[in-house]
């Protein structure tokens, strides 16, 4: 590149434009720099906000004293979790077992 391919145009935009204008132009470039990088952030939120919806859904069934959570979407989810009913699981997860008993002590004799 030759000087004369950059004299031209910035001759060019010097002769069509006042001082002015060429400063209203220099403070006015950052700001639709910035302005653009507000609104790429502004569409990686969206994004992360749609992807956040598409996660999968999960039931919780307890069968047998296990619990099973079950993901997936729509149709296939209520097939896996019907399938587990038919099995005799219950909807929910599994209570925790109660603790054991204490264990007795004997007192001792003197």
């Amino acid at each position: 590149m030759d000087n004369s391919q950059v004299d031209q145009p910035t001759n060019a935009i010097a002769a069509s434009s006042s001082r002015r204008t060429l400063t209203r132009m220099l403070i006015i470039l950052p700001v639709i720099g910035a302005s653009g990088l507000l609104a790429q952030e502004a569409v990686q939120r969206w994004r992360q906000a749609a992807q956040a919806k598409k996660k999968k859904k999960q039931k919780t069934f307890c069968l047998n004293g296990e619990t099973i959570q079950v993901k997936g979407k729509g149709k296939k989810l209520k097939k896996k979790g019907k399938k587990l009913l038919k099995q005799g699981a219950t909807p929910g997860a599994c209570s925790a077992p109660p603790p054991p008993p204490p264990v007795p002590t004997v007192p001792a004799s003197p």
